[in-house]
């Protein structure tokens, strides 16, 4: 907010009192809101042509490119961080060279990828198995030391 000025002489009489929102009007903002570039921008702040699709949408920032439809968005994503190439492996299954873009693929197809989870499930089953075998027998043998003392 802005407040009137007032102006004292050197004996610290009142001299004048100048309407300060009026001045600020004419010397500051007058100025500003008139040139050629705030008139541009008011103009062009209504809509805005998204870059991908040319559709032309309401603007709501100033630095706004896209109109954020899913199909744009993956666009603008893409833009930021592109996808990687793809990388060759040697698929664990079946032994065929392949090239696959995620980085932690080992396999070369979805039907090697559901028999590679098959094998280890059966791997990891075949441990937890082994490891029941081994607890029963130690608490067997526990219970037989505490039967013979």
């Amino acid at each position: 907010m802005i407040y009137d000025i007032k102006v004292f002489d050197k004996h610290g009489n009142l001299k004048e009192v100048i309407d300060g929102p009026k001045v600020f009007n004419e010397t500051c903002y007058g100025d500003v809101a008139k040139s050629p570039y705030m008139m541009e921008r008011k103009k062009t702040r209504v809509t805005f042509i998204c870059r991908f699709c040319k559709g032309e949408f309401p603007r709501h920032s100033a630095g706004q490119f896209c109109c954020r439809q899913e199909k744009c968005k993956y666009q603008m994503a893409l833009l930021r961080k592109p996808l990687k190439g793809g990388r060759k492996i040697k698929c664990s299954i079946c032994n065929k060279e392949a090239i696959v873009k995620h980085s932690r693929a080992l396999t070369c197809s979805p039907e090697c990828s559901a028999e590679r989870n098959r094998r280890g499930n059966l791997a990891n089953g075949l441990k937890w198995r082994v490891k029941q075998k081994r607890k029963r027998a130690y608490h067997e043998k526990r219970k037989e030391a505490s039967c013979q003392t």
